[in-house]
């Protein structure tokens, strides 16, 4: 047994049952199984309960010798002897429902107060994608959202030393005072920083963007007004997919092909399609886990810009809505 891993969790040894570690590539595979106890029912308090089954965890957990690395926790349901409910054991890795390490929101928590480092960087650094990023910074950080001005007026200028050679200077274009200045030019990091806008700004950014999506249909001949949405969560994502007959994610590590995926006698599509970082492996895991199908373009990753344009057209194909 690796004593310096289960000291690496703050367990005992005596808190282990089975522990085991194996490494295909520059990946790490940590295997464990936690020790039965006692565990006190959530519901009515009880502590009489057995062991109804065992459910395998995936966890990201990108701090282990600084490599990609995973926990497949073995982790045991409960069934609860006196009010009947169901409930799995208590763990240092994760909360319920969270498909990253504790130990892993703590680091990007402590990366994010590094003026220096960008969403991308820090996704870079601990092996997630940058929307994990945002995600985690979004639920933990209480951060008031910028006001922008009426006018805003984005330029870059060359920075030299810095690892981000060009910077972003914001500047409010009527009283030509500096707002921020931001140290990269790259669109997701500036699509991150943007996504802290005020929200009374971005709903009169609805306005104009479906009057322009009104414009489309009807240059279209649509009898279908398609409706640009309010900004929501990955969960809530996942929530609306599955209203959908037929719900699909783009995921350019691996998936059915669109031929193979059903869509007989199906009267809704829905394509959830990743940001420019892409979905990450817990985000994709989630997304099947809620019955949304993984589907691979080819070996050619695709820009998330043509990306949807090549799906919906396959999809119009396979289903003769051509």
């Amino acid at each position: 047994m690796d004593y310096d891993t289960i000291n690496l969790f703050g367990l005992q040894p005596t808190d282990v049952q089975n522990l085991s570690i194996t490494r295909e590539n520059d990946l790490i595979i940590i295997s464990i199984t936690l020790t039965q106890k006692i565990e006190v029912c959530p519901i009515c308090g009880s502590l009489h309960s057995h062991v109804k089954d065992y459910k395998l965890r995936k966890i990201s957990h990108s701090l282990f010798n600084m490599n990609k690395s995973v926990i497949y926790y073995r982790c045991r349901r409960f069934k609860c002897i006196d009010c009947g409910k169901t409930f799995v054991e208590s763990n240092p890795f994760s909360s319920r429902k969270q498909r990253i390490s504790n130990a892993t929101i703590l680091v990007v928590l402590k990366d994010c107060k590094r003026l220096n480092y960008t969403f991308s960087s820090i996704a870079e650094k601990n092996h997630i994608s940058p929307s994990t990023v945002i995600n985690i910074f979004d639920q933990y950080v209480d951060m008031k959202p910028a006001h922008l001005p009426r006018v805003l007026s984005i330029d870059e200028f060359y920075l030299g030393t810095f690892k981000n050679k060009f910077a972003c200077i914001f500047i409010d274009w009527e009283s030509a005072q500096i707002i921020d200045i931001y140290p990269s030019r790259k669109k997701y990091d500036l699509y991150s920083y943007m996504q802290y806008i005020d929200k009374k700004d971005f709903e009169k950014k609805l306005v104009r963007l479906n009057k322009i999506a009104l414009e489309a249909a009807k240059q279209s001949g649509r009898g279908i007004i398609p409706t640009v949405e309010p900004m929501i969560s990955f969960d809530e994502a996942i929530i609306q997919m599955k209203e959908y007959d037929c719900p699909a994610m783009l995921y350019e590590e691996g998936g059915i092909r669109f031929s193979e995926l059903n869509t007989q006698e199906k009267k809704s599509f829905a394509l959830f399609v990743g940001s420019e970082g892409g979905f990450d492996e817990s985000e994709a895991e989630a997304a099947r886990e809620a019955g949304i199908a993984s589907i691979w373009l080819g070996e050619r990753i695709l820009r998330c810009e043509t990306a949807p344009l090549t799906a919906i057209s396959i999809l119009m194909f396979i289903t003769k809505n051509l």
